[in-house]
C-alpha cells in the first residue's frame, strides 16, 4: 500500500489517527481518518485502517465494508490490480459478522486465489459454509488446514472445531466427539469447543457428561448464551429421567 505525497498536514493527521487507534479511541481515530481522507481520498491505508476500526472495534460492519471496497477501487485505479489479501480477508470477516455468508465466501476465495494456504481465510470460508448449511463442503475446507500442520499443532484447533460442528449438523455425533477431543487437546480454553462436545454428548443421550461440558463452556465464557440455554434444556431432561 502507498501513502499520499508527504506533507506536514498529512503527517500530522496520519500520526494522530494512529495514536488514537492505538489508544483504543476508535471514534476519535475514525473522525481523524475522515478528515485525512477528505484531503487524500486515494490513501489506501487510510480506508483500510478506517475499515478495521469500524468493523473490529465499533461493530459498524456495513460502513467497514464500504471502506474496504473503496480501498480496492482505488487500488484498481492506481495500480490496475485488486490483490491485497488483507483487504479481501477483512472484508470477508465483516460480511461474516453480518451473516452474509455467501458474500463472505466470495471474499475469502479472492484471498485464496492469490494465497491458497492462507489459514485464517480458509477458516472463515469453512465457518461460512457451515453456517450456510453446506456441511460436507465445510468439512472438506476445514480439512485443508488440518492437513497443513502436524497433529496437535495449535493452528488446527479452529478448523477442528468447525469440522466437529459440521459433523454435529450431519448427525455424526460420535465422529464429532472424536474431532472435538482433538481440538481440546490443542486448545482446552475455548468455550465453543466445550459447547460443541456438550451438544454431541446430549444428542447421544449422555446428559450428565454433556452438562459437565456445558458447565465448563460457561465457566470459560459466562456470556455464552447458547451454552446456558442448552444446559437448561438438558437439566430439565435429566430431572425428568432421574428426578424424584
Amino acid at each position: 500500500m502507498t501513502a499520499p505525497p508527504t506533507t506536514t498536514d498529512y503527517e500530522k493527521l496520519a500520526r494522530q489517527a494512529v495514536l488514537l487507534l492505538n489508544d483504543a479511541k476508535y471514534e476519535e481515530g475514525v473522525a481523524c481518518l475522515d478528515e485525512l481522507l477528505k484531503k487524500f481520498p486515494k490513501y489506501i491505508d487510510g480506508w483500510y485502517n478506517r475499515g478495521i476500526a469500524l468493523s473490529q472495534h465499533l461493530s459498524r460492519h456495513e460502513e467497514a465494508i464500504k471502506c474496504f471496497d473503496q480501498a480496492l477501487r482505488v487500488m484498481v485505479e492506481l495500480y490496475g490490480r485488486d490483490d491485497d489479501i488483507d483487504l479481501w480477508h477483512n472484508r470477508g470477516k465483516a460480511l461474516y459478522s453480518l451473516g452474509r455468508y455467501q458474500e463472505a465466501v466470495e471474499s475469502f476465495n479472492k484471498v485464496l486465489a492469490h494465497k491458497p494456504n492462507h489459514r485464517i481465510s480458509i477458516e472463515g470460508k469453512a465457518a461460512s459454509l457451515n453456517n450456510m448449511g453446506y456441511y460436507k463442503e465445510a468439512i472438506e475446507t476445514a480439512e485443508i488446514i488440518i492437513k497443513l500442520y502436524p497433529p496437535g499443532n495449535p493452528r488446527t484447533w479452529k478448523a477442528l472445531s468447525i469440522k466437529a460442528m459440521a459433523l454435529n449438523n450431519l448427525g455424526k455425533y460420535k465422529q464429532a466427539i472424536a474431532v472435538v477431543n482433538r481440538a481440546l487437546e490443542v486448545n482446552p480454553k475455548d468455550d465453543g469447543i466445550w459447547q460443541t462436545k456438550g451438544h454431541s454428548l446430549a444428542s447421544l443421550g449422555k446428559y450428565r457428561e454433556a452438562l459437565m461440558c456445558l458447565e465448563e463452556a460457561i465457566r470459560l465464557n459466562p456470556n455464552n448464551a447458547e451454552a446456558k440455554e442448552l444446559k437448561e434444556k438438558i437439566a430439565e431432561m435429566v430431572e425428568d429421567f432421574w428426578g424424584e
